[in-house]
């Protein structure tokens, strides 16, 4: 069974009855009936006159479409030129009448005769009988059994048109303004209009409005954008909702059910940053509306990374290295800086532009490690506000020192004289100390130390007896070892 409801249309009311219009309004399940009335009075006598009544959104969802039409007229017809001096007393030359109906579309139905777009009639009238009927209400409506003929009388009768005409037009279409047309072909006997009623019966469509979502450039496919609402006379309607237009690379689904909206294909920021759909939404009836989704996609700084990172060792001490890689970043306008921690105590800092793709950079080792190896640790920051790490070992090895060009300053000496030893140092290691073990051939041994960078030595040694005794003389032999600080040695 369906429901009736009546809706007050509170303030807007008083106004259109001031005005002479009374609105009367019915809603069923998925149609709505709104009768609107204009009694402002007129007179034609030998011409026509217009009234109007307005259907607007308020009284109709956009899209609606007239299921069917009716209207009511109510008018005097008398002996006489004047409404306001009444009738006469004669006859009345009813054959005069005609009125047709004429919806925002356009379209005309005539209800009194056809008059031929505004016309004098040239044949007979719908009305030929000249005798004073009074005031009547004539409502015209297509199921009526007959055509009014003969004198006006109250009833309700099938007009000269038909009203179905207007079926599957949008009643609020253009301004939504109707308009009737009351005429009289000859002068002296006035027609008096009184009022019409206009009533009509409408499907009304479901209505969406425009809506804004956003999303995040990096939502993963299936995830919810949001749910489009729209709304519909019928809370019990199934609607069906899908995308019809400006979504050319299919980036968006909608559930037809429930109107969700999901991510169906990769986003990009860059490429598109916002998208404008068209969807429909459709009741049962096949009465839709359409509405324009905005999803606007948010750009999400996506962390770069450091990918291939490698180096040129094993080098030795003192040698350089270069440390390569590449650097991939999906944000694409993104400028970088690279922090490079060697390892040994230096940090260095490079600065690219955007569009970077790889880098090359070097360092100079100076001395090997406990180990032989430094872990390189890069760091790189891009303008967005991300990060990406990675790691690198560098082997660097240990050249052993060089000792040279060893001299005494004499080589014969008497017991308890002393001898000077000199000799040239040589590492590529600038950093590497040493230590000069000297054996004296006389069963003493000496350690001396030097600081890095030393090139040369000068030491001194006394014989305080030739040994074995009982010789003449006895010949010693000097042994020099050189080490450095990381076990590298030349003797």
């Amino acid at each position: 069974m369906e429901k009736r409801y009546q809706r007050l249309l509170s303030g807007v009311l008083p106004f259109l009855l001031a005005l002479g219009i009374m609105v009367v309004w019915v809603q069923y399940a998925e149609t709505a009936t709104i009768s609107k009335i204009n009694n402002t009075s007129g007179q034609a006598d030998g011409s026509f006159i217009t009234r109007t009544v307005t259907f607007d959104t308020a009284d109709f969802s956009a899209g609606a479409q007239i299921e069917s039409t009716t209207i009511a007229v109510r008018f005097e017809k008398i002996d006489g030129n004047s409404c306001a001096a009444g009738h006469q007393g004669g006859s009345a030359f009813n054959g005069e009448i005609y009125m047709y109906l004429e919806s925002p579309a356009g379209t005309q139905v005539p209800l009194v005769n056809d008059i031929n777009d505004h016309a004098v009639p040239a044949g007979p009238t719908t009305y030929n009988n000249t005798a004073y009927a009074g005031e009547v209400t004539v409502t015209f409506d297509d199921l009526a059994g007959t055509k009014a003929s003969g004198l006006p009388t109250t009833g309700t009768f099938r007009p000269e048109g038909t009203l179905a005409s207007f079926n599957g037009e949008d009643p609020t279409m253009g301004n939504g303004e109707w308009i009737l047309y009351i005429g009289d072909a000859v002068t002296n006997d006035a027609l008096c209009f009184k009022s019409f009623t206009l009533t009509v019966n409408a499907s009304q469509s479901p209505t969406v409005d425009d809506q804004t979502f956003s999303v995040d450039e990096s939502a993963a496919i299936g995830s919810s954008v949001g749910t489009v609402v729209a709304t519909d006379n019928d809370p019990g309607e199934k609607l069906n909702f899908e995308i019809i237009a400006s979504d050319p690379t299919a980036d968006f689904d909608i559930d037809q059910l429930t109107g969700e909206l999901t991510v169906a294909n990769a986003l990009d920021f860059e490429t598109t940053p916002v998208y404008t759909l068209t969807v429909r939404v459709t009741d049962s009836t096949g009465l839709f509306d359409e509405a324009t989704i905005t999803i606007n996609v948010n750009f999400v700084n996506i962390a770069p990374e450091l990918a291939n990172v490698a180096n040129t060792s094993p080098i030795v001490e003192n040698g350089v290295v270069t440390v390569t890689g590449d650097i991939v970043d999906l944000n694409g306008g993104d400028t970088f800086t690279l922090t490079v921690d060697w390892g040994d105590g230096n940090t260095d800092t490079y600065n690219y532009s955007a569009g970077t793709t790889d880098f090359s950079e070097t360092h100079q080792y100076l001395d090997d490690d406990t180990d032989d190896m430094y872990t390189v640790v890069l760091t790189l920051d891009d303008s967005g506000g991300s990060q990406a790490t990675a790691e690198t070992t560098v082997t660097v090895s240990n050249e052993a020192p060089v000792v040279s060009n060893v001299n005494v300053s004499a080589g014969s000496i008497d017991e308890g004289d002393s001898v000077t030893l000199t000799g040239d140092i040589a590492d590529v290691g600038t950093l590497d100390t040493f230590t000069l073990q000297v054996q004296w051939g006389d069963g003493t041994t000496d350690n001396y130390n030097y600081a890095a960078g030393t090139t040369n030595f000068s030491e001194s040694h006394t014989y305080a007896d030739d040994n074995p005794t009982g010789t003449a003389f006895d010949t010693n032999t000097i042994v020099v070892t050189l080490t450095d600080d990381d076990t590298g040695s030349d003797s």
